[in-house]
Order: C-alpha cells, then sequence, then structure tokens
C-alpha cells in the first residue's frame, strides 16, 4: 500500500538520523518524530484510526495531539496548502439532503445554515472537530474515523449509512466530509447513492459526485473496496430498531441526549423513529409500527409510564424492548439496568441494548393495561399526584419526596375489598396498598418483602396499616431501615398471582407514575412476557 510504505520508509530513515544524533542536541527532537510517525506507520499497517483517540465530540485528546505533534503538524500544513489551491468551494450538493465538503471551519457554518444543513458526518481521524452539538446550537455530530487513503470496514460504513439515513428520517440535510473532500468523503456518499438507488453502479453513482465536485476521486484501493462492498452488499446493519419516544418526559431530555444516542444505536442497527404527542395512544402507535416496520427490536424512550404502554403494544411477541430512560424518576431502569443507570442512563441504556442480550420479565395486566412496575393506592398514588408536570420539571425527584411527605403528614385512611388469588374478599382498612411487579429499592412503599422480583412470576404486595400520625413515620421508615429479621413489623404482606380490589366509589390509583380511576381493579401477572434487552 502507497501510504504505508511512504510512512515505513519515513520512519526508518528518522530511526536512522537519530541514531546517528546520539549525543548531539537533535537527538531528542529526532526521537520525537520518529516515535511519531513509527506509530502512524503501525496505525496504517493494521487499520487503527483509533490510535488518534477522537472523541465522540470529535476532539482529539491534548497527551495525543502533543505525542503526535510531528505527524499532525505536517498533515495540518498539507491540508492549509491543499485547501488554498483547491479549485472548488467547501461544500457541494449531491441530492436535496446530502452534501460532500472537506474539512469544515467555524467560518463555514453561516453557509451550512444558509443551505439548511443541520447534520454532519465527520470521517476524519487526524483532525480535531468542532463540538457542534455542543457549540453549535441545532446541529447533529458523528464521527467515524477514518485514516487518510483508507477505505472503512464494513461496521463503520453501516455505521454512516445507518446515521445518515435517521438523520433523513427526521428531515435534516447532512453533509460528510473528510479533509479534502476528495477520498473518504466521497466513499460515504457514494455508498449511501448505491444504497438508496439500487439500480446504480459504483461508476454510475461516482460520476454523479464528481459532476459535482470535480475534485472528487477514489485511489484504487478505495474504488476496488467499494466495488467488493457493493457485491457483498455490506452497506446497511441487517437489524431494524424502531424507537418510539416521549419528547417532553423529563423536561424534554430526548433533546438533550439525542445526538448521544442516535450516534451510538447507529452503530448496530438501522433505525426508525416515532414520536408521540399529548393524545397518541402509545399502544396502539407501538402494534402499529410493529406492523408497518416489522423490526428487530423497539425501543421505547420516555418516563417509566411511555415504557408500559409501548409494553404493552408488543408483549407476547418475539421482539426484543429496549429501554431509553428519558423520564424522572427512571424506576424501570434502576430495576433492569442496575444502580449505574442512575449516573450515566443513557450510556447504559444504550450499551444494553447494543449488547443484545434479552432476558424475560413479568408484566402486570391491570384492567387490561399493560404495567412494569406497580400499581398504588393511598399513599403512593397520592405522591403521584402531588408530584405534578411543573414540579418535576422543576424539581426532578425531589417532587416526589416532597409528594410522599405530604401524603404520609395527611395520613388519609382507605376502605375498600380485597380478594387474592380468587379467594374469598376480606374488608381493608390501610393507608397505603402497593402491588408491584418490579420495584428499586427507592420506591420504598413496595419493599415490604423486599425488593420485588420482576420474573418470579408473582405479585409482591405491601399495605401499611392506618396508625397515629407519628406512629406512621415510623411505620414508613421501617421499610427504608427494616427489622433484622427482614420484616417490618406492623406491615401487611402478600404474594399472589392476581388480586382484585373493590372500593365503595371510584377510586384514583396510580400505575407505573400515572394517575387512572376505577371502582374495581384486577391485576394479574403474566410471567416472562416481555424480552427485556439487559447488560451484559
Amino acid at each position: 500500500m502507497k501510504m504505508l510504505k511512504y510512512y515505513l520508509f519515513a520512519s526508518l530513515c528518522l530511526a536512522a538520523l537519530t541514531i546517528h544524533s546520539i549525543g548531539s542536541w537533535l537527538m531528542l527532537p529526532l526521537a520525537w518524530f520518529t516515535v511519531s510517525i513509527s506509530l502512524v506507520t503501525f496505525a496504517y499497517a493494521t487499520n487503527y484510526p483509533h490510535i488518534f483517540r477522537k472523541h465522540g465530540t470529535g476532539k482529539i485528546p491534548w497527551y495525543i495531539t502533543w505525542l503526535f505533534w510531528p505527524y499532525l503538524g505536517c498533515v495540518h500544513l498539507y491540508n492549509a496548502i491543499e485547501r488554498g489551491r483547491d479549485v472548488v468551494d467547501a461544500f457541494q450538493p449531491l441530492t436535496d439532503d446530502l452534501f460532500v465538503a472537506c474539512r469544515l471551519f467555524p467560518s463555514d457554518v453561516d453557509m451550512l445554515k444558509a443551505e439548511g444543513i443541520e447534520a454532519i458526518l465527520d470521517v476524519t481521524a487526524e483532525f480535531d472537530g468542532l463540538n457542534w452539538s455542543a457549540e453549535q446550537q441545532g446541529l447533529h455530530y458523528l464521527n467515524i474515523p477514518v485514516l487518510d487513503h483508507q477505505v472503512p470496514t464494513s461496521e463503520q460504513l453501516a455505521h454512516g449509512m445507518a446515521w445518515i439515513a435517521a438523520q433523513h428520517e427526521l428531515k435534516r440535510k447532512v453533509v460528510v466530509h473528510c479533509a479534502l473532500g476528495r477520498g473518504r468523503s466521497v466513499f460515504f456518499c457514494t455508498a449511501y447513492l448505491l444504497a438508496t438507488n439500487p439500480d446504480y453502479t459504483v461508476r454510475e453513482a461516482l460520476e454523479k459526485i464528481q459532476n459535482r465536485r470535480e475534485t472528487a476521486r477514489l485511489n484504487k484501493h478505495q474504488l476496488k473496496g467499494l466495488t467488493k462492498l457493493h457485491h457483498s452488499q455490506h452497506f446497511t446493519h441487517s437489524e431494524q430498531a424502531v424507537l418510539v419516544i416521549n419528547p417532553v418526559s423529563g423536561s424534554g431530555k430526548w433533546f438533550t441526549y439525542e445526538n448521544d444516542i442516535v450516534g451510538m444505536l447507529t452503530e448496530k442497527y438501522n433505525l426508525s423513529i416515532h414520536f408521540t404527542e399529548k393524545e397518541t395512544d402509545v399502544a396502539a402507535l407501538a402494534k402499529q409500527v410493529m406492523s408497518d416496520k416489522q423490526p428487530n427490536i423497539i425501543i421505547a424512550g420516555g418516563g417509566d409510564g411511555t415504557l408500559a404502554s409501548v409494553a404493552h403494544g408488543v408483549h407476547q411477541s418475539d421482539v426484543r424492548f429496549g429501554i431509553l430512560p428519558l423520564g424522572t424518576a427512571n424506576s424501570l431502569a434502576t430495576v433492569l439496568l442496575g444502580s449505574m443507570s442512575k449516573i450515566d442512563p443513557i450510556n447504559r441504556a444504550c450499551e444494553a441494548i447494543l449488547a443484545g442480550k434479552t432476558k424475560p420479565i413479568d408484566i402486570m395486566n391491570c384492567n387490561g393495561r399493560t404495567a412494569l412496575l406497580a400499581a398504588a393506592v393511598g399513599f403512593g398514588q397520592e405522591m403521584i399526584e402531588k408530584a405534578g408536570r411543573e414540579e418535576k420539571n422543576n424539581s426532578g425527584q425531589l417532587a416526589y419526596i416532597r409528594g410522599l411527605w405530604q401524603a404520609v403528614s395527611e395520613n388519609k385512611p382507605l376502605h375498600f375489598k380485597v380478594s387474592f388469588d380468587g379467594a374469598e374478599q376480606s374488608q381493608i382498612e390501610c393507608v397505603s396498598l402497593v402491588v408491584a411487579n418490579a420495584a428499586p429499592k427507592t420506591t420504598i412503599l413496595a419493599q415490604g418483602h423486599g425488593e420485588p422480583i420482576y420474573d418470579d412470576g408473582k405479585l409482591d404486595i405491601t399495605i401499611l396499616p392506618v396508625e397515629p400520625d407519628g406512629a406512621q413515620n415510623l411505620t414508613v421508615a421501617e421499610l427504608i431501615l427494616p427489622k433484622l429479621d427482614g420484616k417490618p413489623s406492623n406491615i401487611r404482606t402478600e404474594q399472589c398471582e392476581k388480586i382484585n380490589i373493590e372500593f365503595e366509589q371510584e377510586q384514583h390509583f396510580a400505575l407505573d407514575g400515572e394517575v387512572l380511576s376505577a371502582k374495581r381493579i384486577e391485576i394479574v401477572i403474566q410471567k416472562h412476557a416481555l424480552n427485556v434487552m439487559v447488560p451484559n
């Protein structure tokens, strides 16, 4: 390979000069140059563009910049000279929503915005890219590092194709750029034209680009690689994932994390993204996209209520179910993805989806609705009601803590009839009843039996009796710090597969974070009804 031979020759010459200069002041600078170019030679020999450690934001770490400064300095100088001699503009349109470009600078931003370009695919490894998504509002950015003059791997190419397609589905124009807009960016754009126009040949797709950008050209190695990938049809991923997103959950977390989510998930999946609105029947939407798209995976993004609604549309099927915790409490994510999901929820969730491992879990059917976590009357339902949308937007999970404190302080008794597994009804007087399939330790009102097990085929019931105000605080505290025998003293617990609750009149109750009302509630466990994607 030509570039490898050049760098190998340069490395050997520099090594010889370094040895020859031992004892002189030139030895250290020459050794620095030798190490830098030798590492680049290794990167080309092994096709390892990640040697520059370029982050997803496009930033190369400072220590890498210093280590490779002799190489990077030469590359930047060459790039500046070639750009000054270029006979074409920085970027050109190939289709209505796809552009090809050379390396982009802050001075190009106004031109990008004038063309309506909102997404940037950077396929360089050796240049710092601007952190477009953070520094330039409204621009989405992905880096797929490819060495100059080299061929991307089939995985990299499929990642790029899926990311461009996802941006196009979101009605965004995309620009693909490399250093000079001649090789790597042209490779990706040609591949995309071939993927979206099956009748094109490699030559026809390349000529379409050259008609717009006359300096575009692939070297023999790149042309051979593209032709081989085209014949093998390794342009795109084999698996389709549908995302059903509630964009207003968690004060609009989707808009904060969208760039990261789409960038990560397109590493492995072709994406189809659907958004819910206030009046959307989420379960019906999930069923519709299941029928239309026939995906391998359906991913629900939002709060726990959104996740349950999407699950209602896909349970009892072979489709894998992924979760993106975009809500306020994100209790299901804590249970399935572990405590780390509290610290880094999006990365943890995307890693689980990319890992591809599934685990069957139970679901609850509550009056014909699917729930994954818990149903509650009394304290739990009052806590949800008191933590309204505005309070959650302002205070996050503190809104739930305040809501629970207010509910315990009010200490309102409830009267109803209950039956377990079809047995005879009994009269209950209490301040809180929680029926749980899954609940993290932070859902303290569901911890009468300890943390519920979400795949045991059982409902865990926790009932708090009516007590004086001061004693009620101690009872709730016992759920947080139970006695040594494992069971709080004054709390009733049950396990069953079905529970029936009957009130004297219509009663509010909470189901996976949503407040509903009914006079009769029937909850039945459905064992292993949902295949959820979990971390390795």
